[in-house]
């Protein structure tokens, strides 16, 4: 499944919940490939909120940085919280070759900030891909990109399929970024991560036509 085209950019104002569910596969050793099937596995590593609380599952294939990613893929939505696993085909049309990508996953219950909890993988490298990323997504997936205040580009992930963008600004004290995998990441086993994250998927701004 991929997102409609065009790029909907949010402010996050509010800091979210990076939740249990711990990915273990895949991991930042993985070598999948673009037109073939890939297995996600995860577990609950029994803190608080439990996967109970998260009511179901949304799973997305994405790329970028702690300021700005870019949901690139939809890989599951409202799946139940007793799954432990999901494969799916990755579409080799939503970027190029390179260790940008990593699996994100969203509550379908938001908390009582209205923001969903959230884990992510290990950043892993995908080939055989035939899509491009254009220049601002590039730059975030490379930890390259300008400040937050920065107007949006149009996302370009590939000529076929459009992206979802989610962006944090660093401007002001009271808005915290985005947790995502580390760029150099060495890791062989992916986790949730430890810093606190904001997502509320809502559309506040509507950016421009694709490249």
């Amino acid at each position: 499944m991929k997102f409609s085209l065009g790029l909907a950019a949010i402010a996050l104002a509010a800091q979210g919940v990076l939740a249990n569910i711990a990915i273990t596969n895949p991991v930042a050793s993985s070598t999948p490939s673009g037109g073939r099937n890939l297995n996600i596995q995860w577990r609950d590593d029994s803190t608080q909120p439990r996967v109970a609380d998260w009511g179901g599952i949304n799973i997305f294939l994405a790329a970028g940085s702690q300021n700005t990613q870019y949901k690139l893929q939809t890989i599951a939505t409202n799946l139940a919280v007793t799954e432990t696993s999901e494969t799916f085909r990755i579409d080799p049309t939503v970027g190029p070759n390179g260790p940008y990508y990593f699996i994100r996953m969203e509550s379908v219950r938001l908390d009582s900030k209205n923001i969903p909890y959230m884990s992510f993988s290990a950043r892993f490298p995908l080939d055989k891909m035939t899509g491009n990323f254009n220049a601002t997504i590039l730059a975030a997936a490379q930890g390259r990109e300008g400040s937050a205040s920065t107007t949006a580009a149009s996302s370009g992930a590939s000529s076929s399929s459009g992206t979802s963008m989610v962006r944090s600004s660093t401007t002001s004290s009271s808005l915290r970024t985005t947790s995502t995998p580390a760029l150099n990441s060495t890791g062989t086993s992916g986790a949730s991560m430890n810093a606190p994250a904001l997502v509320p998927i809502a559309l506040l701004a509507a950016a421009a036509a694709l490249l």
